[in-house]
């Protein structure tokens, strides 16, 4: 399974366009439609995408919820109907809709964030700055990964 990895930097037009990594593109690609998804991200000053697939995982995650609750009713606002369903042109670019623009401050200069299963488009200097943030309280809360075990022996 191919997964969005890696910081990649570009430059936004005057009409909003802005080219998708060449690797990112080919993620989208393997999943079968040149389309991606994009909402403010819940955490981050920034723009969240993500493939058809992955949009249709985070619905079925928020249809899980209790019908009537307000926890699936806040998450299907913010998320899905906040998203937009951005086409891939034949030249790798999408258009970010203004919304979508003002909501991460970005300006000419963007950078493209790899987190898996989806990516962000962050401005560069916010982003530049989030990571040596980031990467300080990793070291010195000594923050690490640990194995998944489900149980079993490990052999």
């Amino acid at each position: 399974m191919k997964i969005f990895v890696s910081t990649y930097y570009s430059k936004i037009d005057d009409k909003g366009r802005v080219s998708i990594p060449a690797a990112f593109r080919h993620v989208v690609e393997q999943k079968g439609e040149m389309l991606v998804y994009g909402y403010n991200s819940l955490n981050n000053e920034c723009i969240e995408l993500c493939t058809p697939d992955r949009i249709l995982q985070i619905q079925g995650m928020i249809e899980a919820l209790d019908v009537f609750s307000q926890e699936r009713d806040l998450l299907a606002v913010t998320v899905l109907g906040a998203s937009e369903a951005l086409g891939i042109d034949a030249k790798g670019r999408i258009v970010l809709p203004e919304r979508l623009i003002n909501f991460a401050a970005l300006e000419k200069e963007v950078a493209f964030v790899g987190k898996g299963t989806t990516f962000e488009i962050w401005d560069r200097q916010k982003f530049n700055q989030y990571f040596a943030d980031a990467r300080a309280i990793v070291k010195k809360n000594g923050l690490i990964l640990k194995p998944h075990t489900n149980g079993g022996a490990h052999g």
